[in-house]
């Protein structure tokens, strides 16, 4: 899953309101992190494979991903 992908799935569940806000941001090049906040709980700072995997989740609980310009 690439970025735009990612940022397309928790655009989507922001706008559905599972989540409140997300970003991301580089340690060093090639490093990212995600930094996600559920409606219900505690943000949660995750490195991208764990990013994937959540939009994994998200889209098998059906959200689809919202991508710029839909």
């Amino acid at each position: 899953m690439v970025t735009r992908e990612i940022r397309a799935f928790l655009r989507a569940a922001t706008a559905a309101r599972i989540l409140t806000g997300w970003n991301f941001y580089e340690l060093r090049p090639g490093e990212r992190r995600w930094t996600y906040s559920p409606a219900e709980g505690r943000p949660h700072d995750v490195d991208e494979p764990a990013v994937i995997a959540y939009c994994g989740m998200l889209r098998s609980a059906g959200v689809l991903p919202r991508y710029l310009g839909d």
